[in-house]
């Protein structure tokens, strides 16, 4: 175990909030709390200031068909962002602002924007 690099635990009992400290500090990330998240909910997506801004995720998404349209959103639900990059392959030429603002969020790992965007049930 130490080999593979299994060298780091928590002992018991531990909180819920030892844990989070534990793997935000080996993954080298910050957790966000529930209230953090509801004060910087995004209502909308703001693409770069040199695409149209009336251009929205949601319009492109529903041009669509209905079986990527599922496909798509259970890829997101599922975090799998290869699935979700392989999907935006088979996305016209003419919703190119749509992938770029997708794989934008990618990129920011804002999977949370995506599900609020599109209405996605995270569960």
């Amino acid at each position: 175990a130490l080999a593979a690099g299994c060298d780091d635990f928590i002992s018991k009992p531990f909180s819920i909030r030892d844990l989070f400290d534990k793997v935000e500090h080996l993954l080298d990330i910050e957790f966000t709390s529930d209230a953090q998240v509801a004060q910087s909910t995004v209502q909308s997506v703001q693409v770069p200031n040199h695409f149209d801004a009336n251009i929205s995720i949601a319009e492109g998404f529903s041009s669509m068909p209905m079986d990527w349209q599922t496909t798509m959103k259970k890829s997101i639900r599922s975090l799998d962002d290869q699935a979700v990059t392989d999907l935006l392959t088979q996305v016209p030429r003419e919703q190119h602002r749509m992938v770029d603002a997708i794989s934008k969020l990618l990129q920011d790992y804002r999977y949370d924007v995506l599900i609020d965007v599109l209405g996605i049930n995270p569960q």
